[in-house]
Formats: C-alpha cells, sequence, structure tokens
C-alpha cells in the first residue's frame, strides 16, 4: 500500500519483498483465515506485483527457494555503503 496511498514519496527507497503468487496467497489465506477468492479481490485493488516491484529500491526474494538471511546481510552492507557516500 506504500505505493498505492503516495507514502512511498515521503521515503528515502523502498525495499520490496517478491514471492510467487500461490504461496502469496497460500500465505495470507493461511495468516487471515480467508478464502483463496477473498484473497484475491483484495490483491485486485491493490498495484500489480510486476508494478510494485519495478517502483521498488531493493527486492528480497521470499520465495522458499532463496535463503533471506544472505539478502538481508548483502542488502544491509549495500545500504551501509550508501549511507557512508552521503556522510
Amino acid at each position: 500500500m506504500i505505493f498505492e496511498s503516495g507514502a512511498s514519496q515521503q521515503l528515502d527507497l523502498v525495499i520490496g519483498v517478491a514471492a510467487p503468487l500461490p504461496l502469496r496467497l497460500q500465505r495470507a489465506m493461511k495468516r487471515d483465515n480467508i478464502t483463496k477468492e477473498e484473497v484475491m479481490a483484495r490483491m485486485g485493488k491493490q498495484l500489480s506485483e510486476t508494478i510494485k516491484l519495478k517502483l521498488c529500491d531493493h527486492i528480497i526474494y521470499n520465495d522458499e527457494q532463496h535463503a533471506l538471511i544472505p539478502q538481508v546481510l548483502t542488502l544491509h552492507e549495500i545500504l551501509l555503503k550508501e549511507a557512508a557516500k552521503k556522510m
């Protein structure tokens, strides 16, 4: 909802988290105890995943194929270097 609400305008950068649609559906259904149709209805009111990811400055893949911690540590190093350049 960061892009839909315009909040991204107030942020220095946006880190997106990507996962394939079937996994996002499964996670949302389990988390919110709702049906696939209800999840799809919610998603239908949001920007598409493709557009959101294109708008992000960095992306972490939470798809059960890529290890999360190495991605986070790599991103942390990138952000530290970017911050050091601004000092």
